[in-house]
């Protein structure tokens, strides 16, 4: 823990230095990298204060819950979408559709963001009020994720074609639907009817699939697409080995995260009819194998 915070504060300390000056007038990228950034440093931050101090069992779980959580809407999800937001008008050569849609995003995140993580404060110890509003904040955390699509969809009017092919647009385009994906079942998710039944079960991490294989990786993908022939002064190869990487990355990750989602649903529902641990693990075996497999698919894309 110490270490991760270590590495947070000298990025953090490198982009301030570097980027500071140019955020009062930057480009929305830059907002969305800053809070994201500083983020990161505040939760391993509060990683390393927990495991300095002798708290109660249920007061250090609640509080690494809350950490585990707010990484996945703070980090992860910020750092997608300010690559996103970078590589989409960069790679179409249009301007950014409307900066207005992308400051009400940029600020409901912000608010959303932080608060989502108190949905996983399920104790008796905490007021019902304070998971509430961070079951609110989960389901609403899809509006940000829309208006950021939109956005960068009517970013790329006349440039359509850009998406017929293996081009850094594309790998953009399916890294926004990832993004809404996951708001969608983060969303769904925090309901109380469903967090009942798909609650600690392979739902979970069929949503963390989609958010940070997904979104993450294929915003990761777009900017190395964009960024390496400008990078290396020479022609990028893309054809065939590009589009391997597109679809082999977009198959993997979606199975696997459809696949580990069913199994969540399977587990809940089993665990409802009362049935045994043996009985629910030879069930879920087929989803997880398959679910294996997609994630060695995205694996074997890199090296493409």
């Amino acid at each position: 823990d110490g270490g991760l915070a270590t590495a947070a504060f000298i990025v953090t300390a490198s982009f301030a230095a570097t980027a500071a000056s140019s955020l009062r007038t930057g480009y929305i990228s830059l907002w969305y990298m800053a809070v994201a950034l500083l983020g990161v440093l505040g939760l391993t931050t509060i990683n390393v204060v927990i495991s300095l101090l002798t708290l109660p069992d249920v007061a250090t779980a609640l509080a690494s819950g809350y950490v585990s959580r707010t990484l996945e809407t703070v980090w992860l999800l910020g750092t997608a979408i300010a690559t996103l937001y970078y590589i989409v008008p960069r790679a179409s050569g249009n301007p950014l559709a409307a900066g207005g849609m992308a400051l009400l995003a940029f600020v409901t995140w912000l608010v959303l963001a932080p608060l989502a993580g108190l949905a996983d404060l399920v104790d008796r110890s905490v007021p019902y009020a304070i998971t509430t509003v961070g079951s609110v904040a989960a389901i609403l955390l899809l509006v940000p994720a829309f208006l950021v699509a939109m956005n960068l969809m009517l970013t790329l009017r006349g440039r359509m074609s850009l998406l017929l092919g293996p081009t850094p647009v594309a790998f953009a385009a399916i890294g926004l639907a990832f993004v809404v994906a996951s708001g969608l079942l983060e969303g769904i998710g925090a309901l109380r009817s469903v967090a009942g039944v798909v609650g600690g079960t392979d739902w979970i991490l069929g949503a963390f699939v989609f958010l940070a294989i997904g979104a993450c990786t294929f915003a990761g993908l777009a900017l190395i697409e964009h960024a390496f022939p400008r990078l290396l002064l020479r022609e990028w190869g893309g054809g065939l080995l590009s589009s391997v990487t597109l679809w082999t990355a977009f198959g993997g990750a979606t199975v696997a995260g459809l696949l580990l989602i069913g199994s969540g649903l399977a587990e809940g529902s089993m665990l409802r009819q009362v049935a045994q641990q043996e009985e629910i693990a030879a069930a879920l075996l087929p989803y997880r194998a398959i679910a294996f497999l997609g994630l060695g698919l995205v694996a074997l894309s890199g090296l493409a």
